[in-house]
């Protein structure tokens, strides 16, 4: 699969989630392709922020019959007053 097929599928089956808002779907992903693995950096935009009060966001990113999911907890994320996205 090409880079650009690769990253447009990714950009719409990937998103951050947040309870009772939208969901946040990344802005560009890069793939970097080494010899036995390929590391995927996804950027989302930050022009709505996540907030201390969202408490928890959730990082979901499906491929094919793959999917990968990570939650948050903002509190955890907290650093010298602010959060540390």
């Amino acid at each position: 699969m090409g880079e650009d097929r690769l990253q447009s599928r990714l950009k719409s089956t990937t998103s951050l989630n947040r309870k009772g808002k939208a969901a946040i779907r990344p802005e560009t992903i890069e793939v970097q392709q080494e010899e036995e693995s390929i590391d995927v950096v996804f950027r989302f935009p930050k022009e709505e922020p996540i907030r201390l009060e969202d408490k928890e966001v959730e990082f979901v990113s499906r491929f094919g019959p793959l999917e990968f999911k990570g939650k948050f907890r903002m509190k955890d994320m907290e650093y010298g007053g602010g959060l540390a996205l």
